[in-house]
């Protein structure tokens, strides 16, 4: 390939990859999120199928995780398995552990089904590869 021929290429498919972050950038959305991080903040985060930076936060619902056992000392001195309202987050550990956080009863390690969202407000498309290109706060 000649040089010029190189550059050319080049200097499409750089314009491609920087049209398409470009294109991704939304507008702000509500989001039902099956797992989230931060949610009683204003920087929450949200997994669907995409990744969601939610500065509105998440409220009104929330997951709630059955067969729960604290997961550190903040969860008290439970031995027999809960279900808990995880309204600060809910994150998958492994595929058969998630994690649940309560802001009344600490961090708890579930193993149970689980049922609902949260319904977080506010949310942006995170721009794998092009996060240098959007301002997150």
């Amino acid at each position: 390939m000649r040089p010029a021929t190189f550059l050319r290429v080049f200097a499409t498919w750089t314009s491609l990859a920087l049209s398409t972050c470009a294109a991704s950038i939304d507008s702000p959305t509500v989001e039902h999120c099956p797992f989230y991080t931060g949610a009683n903040t204003n920087s929450a985060t949200c997994t669907t199928r995409f990744e969601f930076r939610c500065e509105g936060g998440c409220q009104k619902s929330f997951v709630e995780a059955q067969g729960c056992l604290p997961a550190d000392n903040t969860g008290g001195n439970l031995t027999a398995p809960t279900t808990r309202t995880c309204d600060v987050e809910f994150s998958m550990v492994t595929p058969r552990i998630n994690s649940c956080v309560s802001s009344t009863y600490g961090k708890f390690s579930c193993k149970g089904p689980s049922s609902g969202f949260a319904t977080c407000s506010q949310c942006i498309r995170a721009l794998h590869g092009c996060s240098d290109l959007v301002p997150l706060s």
